[in-house]
């Protein structure tokens, strides 16, 4: 098993790494986010274990990064941070575990192996720069915020993410939705104004869903 740590504390981190390591864990250690994001790019983690104060920024900015990678990315907070809020936000936004200084190393080495077994199945979770739908619970989040949407919205939300960054015409949006083919077309132009509300409500900036003229919708970056 391999995880990522990210700690800035010498000390700890050095003592942390090595009775991991005895463990059976091998830890890759950055010591800030810059050096993390570097071995994001170049290795995959099958657990990533985050302190939250660091000098470049917190491990919450880190832990969204790594969310958007897909439902399977799983991340373990491990701070100093005590107050329960701290907690709520790190699990709301889809951390795995949330575990507070000191600590138990043996019971940490148990967390992180636990948190590796966990069957998630991304396969049946679309997911695109942290906007994600869930195709059993029919569901609709960003960054684990769950957003409100009406079963059409839900449907046509789907096709987007379905095919980020692809031109969808209406007429496939409209046979998706299981909307009549005949209805006016002007029906789903007001699906997804309400959709884009509801994107700007919840914080969704770096997202949107934008007319293709002559062709229908498509859901990109900015």
């Amino acid at each position: 098993m391999q995880i990522l740590m990210l700690e800035d504390d010498e000390t700890l981190g050095r003592s942390v790494k090595l009775a991991l390591e005895l463990e059976g864990i091998k830890v890759l250690w950055a010591k800030d986010l810059k050096s993390a994001r570097e071995f994001l790019k170049k290795e995959l983690f099958e657990v990533h274990l985050l302190d939250w104060s660091l000098p470049d920024g917190t491990g919450l900015e880190l832990s969204k990064e790594i969310l958007e990678i897909g439902a399977a990315a799983r991340v373990i907070f491990l701070t100093a941070r005590t107050d329960e809020e701290s907690a709520i936000q790190a699990l709301r936004i889809g951390a795995l575990d949330y575990v507070r200084k000191p600590f138990s190393i043996r019971e940490l080495a148990i967390r992180i192996k636990r948190a590796a077994d966990r069957k998630i199945e991304s396969e049946d979770i679309l997911n695109y720069e942290g906007l994600a739908f869930d195709l059993n619970s029919r569901q609709a989040t960003y960054r684990g915020q769950s957003i409100q949407l009406a079963p059409r919205e839900s449907t046509i939300l789907e096709a987007l993410i379905d095919k980020p960054g692809e031109p969808l015409t209406r007429e496939q949006i409209l046979e998706r939705a299981g909307v009549d083919m005949e209805a006016d077309e002007r029906a789903i132009d007001s699906h997804m104004s309400h959709l884009r509300a509801k994107l700007r409500k919840i914080g969704v900036e770096h997202l949107q869903i934008k007319s293709s003229y002559g062709v229908g919708y498509v859901l990109r970056k900015k």
